[in-house]
């Protein structure tokens, strides 16, 4: 979904995303939100961003020793606005998973940031998840789910934290399977919530480019220039029945909530 939300969204290079993902690491710990109070290494990195976009415009010095999170985050956000300018694109947009941990941190230091959600079946996604470690495990970190207790718990986690911003506006939450059954028509709905021009969304990134977006130590990210597809029974192939009723029973409360809240738009 990401890539193609597209053109009206700047993309950020390889050396830079990783370096910001490392950036929202150190910024985002809870008790330095709650304090006000930075990692002691936020501003490298926040240097080294700097650096790896290109950005050419002095920056005040005083500006990057500042301990407090939201001057930082203000930096930060200006330094993307920047890029994102030069890119002659109308907005920037961060994917990182982890970023629905800390929804209220982000909205209270990022005001008008807007938020899409994508929720999937909790059995598919546990068995998702579940599969991902099976497929690299020597991934550092696949290996975190390498337990049916751990897959289950991000996923009651995830949906738990998406389910708080039903009624929030600034929040798209939309479910997995019904982008799936009609992905032209949820683009839509993005484009809309995002105030994108749907008519330039669509990027064509050719292999080449894909490179510089996907890392050679996480292959599995090539998936997200395909439209999306539901894996044929992979719940039912890679678990026992012990274990899908243990999986059933540890989601069941939070799926039934979504089912609740969150009705299937396109699937009857």
């Amino acid at each position: 979904m990401f890539w193609d939300i597209g053109r009206e969204g700047a993309i950020i290079p390889k050396p830079a995303y990783e370096k910001l993902l490392t950036l929202l690491r150190r910024l985002k710990w809870r008790t330095a939100f709650c304090l006000n109070r930075a990692h002691p290494k936020a501003h490298i990195s926040l240097q080294q961003v700097i650096g790896d976009l290109g950005i050419k415009t002095p920056i005040d010095p005083e500006r990057l020793k500042t301990k407090k999170v939201d001057k930082l985050v203000a930096l930060y956000v200006e330094l993307l606005d920047q890029f994102t300018s030069e890119q002659g694109a109308a907005s920037w947009i961060e994917k990182t998973p982890t970023h629905v941990n800390y929804l209220n941190e982000i909205e209270k230091f990022i005001s008008d940031a807007k938020f899409v959600h994508v929720i999937r079946n909790g059995a598919d996604a546990v068995a998702s998840l579940f599969d991902i470690s099976l497929q690299y495990p020597d991934e550092m970190w696949t290996k975190r789910y390498n337990s049916i207790e751990r897959c289950c718990e991000r996923w009651c986690i995830t949906a738990r934290n998406s389910l708080a911003k039903v009624e929030d506006n600034r929040h798209l939450i939309l479910r997995f399977e019904d982008i799936v059954k009609q992905y032209s028509e949820c683009a839509k709905l993005i484009d809309l919530f995002l105030g994108h021009d749907p008519l330039r969304r669509k990027m064509n990134i050719s292999d080449q480019g894909r490179q510089s977006f996907v890392k050679s130590s996480e292959p599995w990210k090539n998936q997200v220039f395909k439209e999306p597809t539901l894996p044929i029974n992979k719940f039912q192939t890679i678990f026992t029945k012990n274990q899908q009723d243990e999986i059933l029973k540890k989601t069941r409360p939070f799926q039934q909530q979504i089912d609740l809240l969150l009705p299937y738009r396109y699937i009857t």
